[in-house]
């Protein structure tokens, strides 16, 4: 029953393929995590369902699709920084771990830094983000060490050293733009659109504000040409965060409105709702005051 609702409904006729239809175009990423569920043991995250009958159950090759489809709406939907979500990608490690599988490995990483990184322990954070870039080069994958290069770029961003952090960043864009990586599907958010927009972070605080914003300018397009509204949303909010230390309110609240569009039209996208908020709350209230002066 399992394994036909998995390879007869949800992939080709819910997902339609590799496509990802109800999630990148419906955008309905809660519908599909809560059909998801029914994969998995009762209140046992991380462990597919087994059924008595081999010829219905889940085989070796359906559950790290069902583990990987299931880290990417449960983090869309529950939020980085939610509990559960830290459960699911240690049990998804081990996992990765006993079925020599590192791509499942590299995925519970990832979840695990997204974790440590959004709650703030950022010395953990750092230390799970060499672990990924050390499979990706045993691996030898550009796409991982795409996402590898992300993690140690973010982490080391908010740790303050901006000069390694771009270096990340950049290495992370060279790889992309060599064409030897053709998409970051099992991820959340393109590794790729979070590296230009920390590369351009990095250049603002070094005084290169020219090469930000053409930066940030990338990642915007490159998110809507990828439908990655995650990414969008981030690259959004930081280009008002940018126009507002530059005092340029007409663009941050265009910004704004964008990333309020972005959280409409994708509902079941936290990043989107999480950035407008910010957002609103920390520029409205001091553009006013701004604006208020002779």
């Amino acid at each position: 029953m399992y394994r036909e609702a998995l390879h007869e409904v949800y992939i080709p006729r819910i997902q339609r393929g590799n496509a990802s239809f109800a999630a990148n175009v419906l955008g309905a990423r809660g519908a599909l995590f809560s059909v998801l569920v029914h994969f998995f043991e009762q209140g046992c995250w991380g462990s597919p369902v087994q059924t008595g009958s081999k010829e219905h159950s889940l085989t070796a090759e359906d559950q790290p699709y069902i583990l990987m489809q299931t880290g990417q709406y449960l983090t869309a939907t529950r939020g980085m920084a939610a509990p559960e979500t830290k459960i699911f990608y240690e049990r998804v490690e081990s996992l990765g771990h006993s079925l020599n599988r590192p791509l499942l490995l590299y995925f519970g990483l990832v979840g695990q830094w997204r974790y440590s990184n959004t709650v703030g322990k950022l010395s953990p954070a750092l230390q799970i983000a060499k672990r990924v870039y050390a499979l990706a080069q045993e691996q030898n994958d550009a796409e991982l060490m795409v996402g590898a290069y992300r993690g140690l770029a973010v982490t080391l961003y908010f740790l303050g050293d901006f000069a390694t952090a771009r270096e990340s960043a950049i290495r992370a864009i060279e790889i992309w733009r060599s064409g030897s990586v053709r998409s970051h599907a099992q991820d959340l958010g393109a590794p790729t659109t979070t590296c230009l927009v920390y590369e351009a972070q990095c250049a603002w605080h070094f005084g290169e504000i020219a090469t930000s914003k053409a930066n940030i300018m990338e990642a915007i397009s490159l998110s809507k040409e990828l439908n990655d509204m995650h990414g969008l949303a981030s690259a959004l909010y930081y280009a008002a965060s940018i126009a507002y230390l530059e005092r340029n309110r007409a663009e941050v609240e265009g910004l704004a409105s964008e990333v309020l569009s972005s959280a409409i039209s994708a509902p079941s996208c936290t990043g989107s709702a999480l950035y407008f908020s910010r957002l609103w709350v920390v520029t409205r209230p001091k553009l006013r005051l701004r604006s208020a002066k002779p």
